[in-house]
Parts: structure tokens; sequence; C-alpha cells
């Protein structure tokens, strides 16, 4: 279990004169990157060993040889966030949105089926190959309104028999949730590796659309 002063969360607020609205973003991003008018920013980093152990829903065998196992620590990881995440949404009255890439993009998708904390989703490039992804999604709504997906259109362009399903489990994750909220499914150009944080931008800028806040910045405009 993690305390909150080991996290070292970062509260950015950027731009709030339009409208007090929060992304809560999971793991490394810059915060310049993802401004844009009327949203607030709160980074809540990951250290890379704890990875696997912290943004899985349920342990898993690695997909790599020498990385350690999925441990299914998410649900444990998110209540540690909890008292840093409920006082920032209680303070911004606007809509809250919750954020990740790859993995955390998993994370984000997977805490907003089990809380109803978010207006909006943001799952960048996200792990939707992990095993039993959609099986979960299946009994498990996500509880937001507007979802938004995206991938590298080279990512399921690998020799791993799992991973190269990404796009046919994000695309059945789409349909799925179509259902019942708005979405948006976005091939990116590239691979995995490649823009996280322009990719998150593009996505924030989709959900801030519905708010009415349609300047972003030059940077967010690139890639």
């Amino acid at each position: 279990m993690h305390s909150c002063d080991k996290l070292n969360l970062i509260m950015k607020t950027i731009q709030t004169e339009n409208g007090p609205d929060l992304a809560v973003v999971i793991g490394g991003s810059d915060a310049e990157t993802l401004a844009m008018p009327g949203l607030s920013i709160l980074l809540c980093p990951v250290e890379e060993a704890s990875w696997n152990k912290d943004l899985s829903p349920w342990p898993a065998e690695p997909v790599f040889r020498g990385a350690p196992p999925f441990a299914g620590g998410a649900d444990a990881y998110f209540e540690s966030l909890l008292p840093v995440i409920r006082p920032a949404l209680e303070t911004h009255s606007g809509a809250h949105y919750l954020c990740g890439y790859s993995l955390a993009g998993l994370f984000a998708l997977y805490t907003c089926t089990n809380y109803d904390l978010f207006d909006g989703c943001v799952s960048a490039s996200g792990s939707l190959w992990y095993p039993g992804w959609t099986e979960w999604l299946s009994d498990h709504p996500v509880q937001c309104s507007r979802v938004y997906l995206s991938l590298g259109e080279q990512e399921k362009h690998t020799k791993h028999a799992l991973m190269k399903t990404v796009e046919e489990r994000t695309r059945q994750s789409e349909a799925m949730i179509g259902k019942y909220a708005e979405t948006v499914f976005e091939l990116n150009e590239g691979g995995h590796f490649a823009d996280e944080d322009a990719r998150l931008a593009k996505g924030l800028a989709w959900l801030c659309r519905s708010r009415g806040f349609t300047e972003i910045t030059a940077q967010n405009q690139e890639g």
C-alpha cells in the first residue's frame, strides 16, 4: 500500500478561467502538453518498478521475458490515491476525467467500471489485450458518459500472440461501451511508444469539446 506522501502527487492548475474541469492523469506525463482552457491537471506518477503491480486489474503472467508478473494491484492502488483525488474532485465543480496511457489506460478504463467518480475517460494506447479484459467489460459497464480510445496503427503488428489482439480488443471494447455511452476510437500514426502525451491530449481535447472548450494549445495540435 502506498502513502500519499510517497506518491509525490502534483497538482498543476492550467487556465481555469473557462471552467473548473479536472483531469486525473495516471502515470508520467507532461502537464504543459496537456494544457487547454478550462482544465486543471492532477498528475499521479507511478514508479516504473511498480507499473505491473499497481496498474493491473488482476494477476496475469508477464508478456516480456524477465519482467515481473502482473500482480493485480489496481484496486489497492486507486484506493491509495483517493485521499488526494477526492478533495481535488470536490474543489472542481465541472467535469472530471480519468486518463492513462498503455497499462495506465487499461487502469483508467477498469477503474471507471468500479467507480462513478468520473464523467469521461481517456484510454490512449490502452493495454486492452490484457487477459480477461473484454469478459470483465461485458459484465461491468463503464460508469462514465464519454470514453475516448486510441491506438497507434502499428501496435497490432507484433509477434506476441496476446498483444497483437490489441486493436481487435479495443474495437470490441468501443462496441460494448458504445451501447450506453458516447465513444470514439482513433488510430494514430506509429506504434506504441510514440507521442504518448500528444495522444493523451487529443483524448482530453475531445472530452473538453463537449464542454464548449474548443481552444487547445498549439503544442496539443501537433501529432
